[in-house]
């Protein structure tokens, strides 16, 4: 989640798109700073969405991105963590960034956080949105302080979906 927010903290106040930094940072440095990645890295940034729901429905269905690479990295199996952080963009209004890690350890195992289905898909606030990233040590064991599963992101986006359309 540290490097997600160096990079928005960085980009955002100058209007700046895309993966490298005004610093010359790159996701891979930015993710260094705080962690040893094993497998796989990678990254995810959304502009323009207010709401986590927004968020994940853009990532997924990934409207003009015709290598679909968003939707890739979120349900990329080699992952194992995502830290994600959303701040303020001069030019889009809002920026959110998800860099993932992934594992080799094949005996990785995850367990289901308790997560509240809501009646409609306004039930969620940005106040759960941050709750998973803010709060890892209720979910389980992560490598990077406030990263969550991908399981919890995918498994959220199926219950986002689910409420919206039912």
């Amino acid at each position: 989640m540290k490097a997600c927010k160096d990079h928005v903290l960085d980009t955002g106040p100058s209007g700046t798109t895309g993966h490298t930094g005004t610093d010359s940072s790159t996701m891979t440095s930015r993710i260094e700073r705080y962690m040893t990645w094993e497998a796989t890295i990678g990254e995810n940034i959304m502009y323009r969405s207010t709401t986590p729901l927004q968020v994940l429905i853009s990532l997924a269905v990934d409207d003009g991105v015709s290598s679909r690479g968003h939707r890739t990295n979120i349900f990329k199996s080699n992952y194992a963590y995502v830290g994600i952080w959303t701040g303020s963009h001069a030019t889009y209004d809002s920026q959110t960034v998800l860099d993932y890690a992934g594992t080799y350890n094949s005996g990785y195992t995850y367990t289901s956080p308790i997560i509240a289905i809501p009646t409609d898909y306004l039930g969620y606030t940005s106040a759960d949105y941050y709750q998973w990233t803010v709060n890892p040590g209720e979910y389980g064991t992560t490598t990077e302080e406030g990263a969550v599963s991908k399981y919890q992101i995918c498994y959220s986006i199926l219950l986002l979906l689910v409420s919206y359309f039912y």
